[in-house]
């Protein structure tokens, strides 16, 4: 069926139609949106809760995230709102008790607790973020020694997007 004006008259959504030229105000864009990785190994001391140094950004559409100082996301002006967040945290080898924890704003909103021997753990949490919230993975091994957090090939990341609404 071709479509050539419309006025105030409602389209029957069974039937298929043919648009030409642009369609505007149909959908939406899931930013901003960010994905942060490390890059190299990252000695995470005995029994000891240490943010993960994520040090590459892959993807920042808004240019919120820290690199280089605190290592965080920042939820830019005007971008408040529900965002779907994933990360992980992975060592080298196999280790006692790792811990995988997303904090905002300092405060543990999800994690990963492993009660054995295991190489690391995932988060994906879906979390209301206002204009100024933050964003921090944070990770904890119990193996006696400091072990090595694996970095490259996408095995320690943090990444989200903003969730349309």
């Amino acid at each position: 069926m071709a479509i050539t004006k419309i006025q105030s008259e409602s389209l029957n959504l069974s039937d298929n139609y043919d648009f030409t030229g642009t369609v505007t105000g149909a959908g939406g864009v899931n930013t901003p949106a960010f994905y942060t990785t490390r890059s190299g190994t990252q000695s995470i001391p005995h029994a000891t809760e240490t943010k993960v140094q994520l040090n590459t950004v892959d993807i920042d559409t808004a240019s919120g995230f820290d690199n280089t100082t605190n290592y965080r996301y920042t939820v830019p002006s005007g971008q408040g709102g529900k965002y779907l967040i994933t990360a992980h945290a992975m060592f080298g080898e196999s280790i006692s008790l790792p811990h995988t924890t997303l904090k905002k704003n300092g405060t543990t909103i999800g994690g990963n607790k492993q009660n054995s021997d295991y190489s690391g753990g995932s988060v994906v949490i879906i979390e209301t973020l206002s204009e100024g919230d933050y964003l921090e993975l944070f990770t904890f091994q119990y193996s006696g020694t400091s072990k090595n957090l694996q970095g490259a090939e996408d095995y320690t990341y943090l990444g989200a997007f903003k969730i349309i609404e």
